[in-house]
């Protein structure tokens, strides 16, 4: 009985380390590059995996997906993780949200030549593009007015948009901006940050998703731990930041 026991136990733990969870991403230069022909790879890939060996787990990735689909699957259970995430509460009710790098602050963009903004109450007289499903800083929200806020459903056409004058400035993700402008030869030499910008009075983080439909809270602990390992050991300054630099 005892040794049945045994094997049982043994059995259950290798169901354990040998778990299979799912990582939902899409193509983010500078990060993790998506072919249309082949697998991801890149120094969030390399993080993650590096991840999975600490935590005891299989990581396989979803197919390419935008962003807001991602946190649906999550949110439905379709997928298991998710990289590079700002916290909100309404995403804190379906996943575990684990901090692992200090966040950069959103850029303020005017289009090249434009009147500099030197004040919050100059900003507020200009029609104001923020990206839709985007979670801001709270404090940097509390300086804007509603009333001259633009939603743009994505960063290319908030873009345009500046490009074209409709909005008067654009407030943008930090990474996500530079990808958009370095990808688009229109965009080239056409903005540039304002001298107006926001500086938190205190540090942001980028948070690693967990689903709560399928993550159980072992696995929960395991990654946690690993995470924390990591961040202890330097390999998220390594992955994170010096290797992002070198462009694909």
């Amino acid at each position: 009985m005892k040794f049945i026991l045994l094997c049982c136990i043994s059995l259950l733990s290798g169901f354990a380390s040998s778990s299979t969870l799912e990582w939902c991403l899409d193509h983010f230069p500078h990060r993790h590059f998506y072919p249309d022909n082949g697998q991801p790879h890149g120094p969030t890939v390399e993080l993650m995996q590096e991840l999975s060996k600490r935590a005891g787990f299989t990581l396989t990735f979803s197919t390419n997906t935008p962003f807001p689909r991602c946190l649906q699957n999550l949110k439905q259970g379709k997928s298991d993780l998710m990289t590079s995430l700002n916290y909100s509460a309404a995403r804190a009710e379906f996943m575990y949200l684990l901090p692992y790098d200090k966040a950069r602050v959103e850029v303020l963009y005017q289009r090249k030549g434009a009147v500099q903004l030197n004040s919050w109450t100059e900003l507020s007289n200009l029609p104001l593009g923020m990206v839709r499903g985007y979670v801001y800083n709270a404090a940097l929200l509390g300086k804007l007015t509603v009333q001259n806020q633009v939603e743009v459903s994505s960063l290319d056409i908030g873009f345009a948009m500046l490009l074209t004058g409709r909005i008067g400035a654009l407030i943008a993700p930090a990474q996500q901006a530079l990808n958009v402008i370095d990808s688009n030869p229109r965009y080239k030499n056409k903005f540039q940050p304002a001298v107006l910008q926001f500086t938190p009075a205190t540090d942001r983080f980028v948070y690693l998703g967990l689903s709560k439909k399928t993550v159980s809270d072992d696995q929960k602990q395991q990654i946690e731990t690993a995470l924390q390992s990591m961040v202890k050991d330097g390999l998220i300054e390594h992955f994170h930041h010096n290797s992002h630099l070198t462009k694909d």
